[in-house]
């Protein structure tokens, strides 16, 4: 048996084993069974229930894993392609085996169709200099069109995807004009999540907007990852240096006191939630009581992390429905932002103290930590947390940040 990929189904966990193929026009009904460990099947399952009403994906990537009991089965890679998906069920026969029926429309030239990127763009409110636009794609993509121009094209490492051992990468694409433009591509149903963002929870990739609540997430894209800190408010971020995963520190947001004794970190979430979910961006929602750091008070404060597909960094927003002011701490202190500095974080307010091996006037209990002073109170503060990858400069970084982006894929005819 070959085991199928539908999307991010089964993404670094059991995939479906495929039992029954049934056609019927560009119609695929494709019926099959997960076995493995409670934890795993039923994560799987929830994967697949997720598939119809996920808003975000309009179309996904789907493709045959072969391993070596199912080289009868080689005549099933010229179904890999693009599908969108119109039914899904689950029946929990066991905990240990669940029967899935995913029912797939092919979509126009399934497996060679042509991409659609609509990317748009401005500059951040309340950032200076001059935006760098840019968006990011697998480095297999090929025919890349935008028509009008030519734009400049660099490398970017990231992790391996899924169960695969190598390393993959990305090719970054900047120019001016790729503000508010089109681009045309293409890239193979296998190389579609190469650099994209994914959100897991307890060790699960999530699949649509509906998550369950748990302190163990990670929002990674290869490049870089951010994940929780069970009991804490805090953020932990790592980047990826071509071979492993290594771990910058954490940031923790609150509200400064003029001493550092005496400042108000930001307690742990009491919910997650999905804003977005999709293979050009994934956003999630943290969101904590005020109490900690406003004693006698009950409302809401949202941390939102937003992740594209290649970026060095996640861009923050601190939003609350009253003004107040806030700050964060971060792993590494700054004077100025350097093109020496292998990870960054900066925003119009931020205040600098030190150098990155200068730790005079920290106190010990800060570990290190840079601390942000008050700043003017606001009811929604931006900034980002990031890496900087070895093709880039901190200034460069930061300029991509300051173009404030998003994308939208379509499929269209050739």
């Amino acid at each position: 048996m070959c085991e199928l990929r539908i999307g991010r189904v089964g993404a670094g966990l059991t995939g479906v084993r495929t039992a029954d193929l049934a056609f019927d026009g560009d119609q695929v009904v494709v019926d099959g069974h997960v076995i493995g460990d409670a934890a795993e099947v039923l994560s799987v399952a929830e994967q697949v229930r997720a598939l119809v009403a996920q808003s975000d994906e309009a179309f996904i990537p789907v493709w045959w894993e072969q391993g070596e009991e199912c080289r009868e089965c080689e005549d099933l890679v010229r179904l890999d392609g693009f599908y969108r998906v119109t039914a899904a069920a689950v029946t929990v026969v066991r905990v240990t085996r669940v029967d899935v029926s995913v029912t797939l429309q092919r979509v126009r030239g399934f497996s060679a169709p042509a991409f659609e990127l609509r990317v748009l763009g401005a500059l951040r409110a309340g950032a200076s200099g001059t935006p760098a636009y840019w968006h990011a794609l697998p480095d297999a993509a090929t025919g890349y069109e935008q028509g009008a121009i030519t734009p400049a094209m660099k490398d970017r490492a990231c992790a391996p995807l899924g169960r695969r051992v190598e390393s993959r990468g990305l090719t970054v694409f900047t120019h001016a004009q790729l503000r508010d433009s089109t681009v045309d591509f293409f890239v193979s149903a296998t190389d579609w999540y190469v650099g994209a963002p994914s959100l897991t929870v307890d060790g699960s990739v999530v699949v649509g907007r509906q998550v369950r609540q748990s302190s163990r997430w990670t929002l990674s894209n290869g490049v870089m990852r951010v994940h929780g800190v069970e009991s804490s408010g805090a953020v932990v971020m790592d980047r990826w240096d071509g071979v492993r995963w290594v771990e910058i520190g954490e940031w923790l947001a609150g509200r400064p006191a003029d001493t550092i004794a005496g400042r108000l970190p930001l307690a742990a979430p009491h919910a997650l939630t999905v804003l977005h979910n999709s293979a050009e961006l994934v956003a999630i929602r943290l969101s904590s009581d005020a109490a900690s750091m406003y004693p006698g008070s009950r409302f809401v404060v949202n941390l939102d992390l937003s992740l594209r597909r290649g970026a060095p960094f996640v861009e923050v927003a601190l939003s609350t429905r009253g003004l107040y002011k806030w700050g964060y701490r971060s792993p590494m202190l700054y004077t100025a932002m350097t093109a020496t500095g292998d990870h960054l974080s900066t925003a119009g307010w931020q205040q600098a103290i030190g150098t990155r091996s200068d730790t005079s006037g920290i106190t010990a209990d800060d570990d290190g930590f840079a601390v942000v002073s008050e700043i003017v109170a606001r009811q929604r503060q931006e900034w980002l947390w990031g890496v900087r990858p070895a093709t880039d400069t901190v200034a460069s970084v930061y300029a991509q940040w300051t173009a404030a982006m998003s994308e939208r894929v379509s499929v269209v005819a050739r």
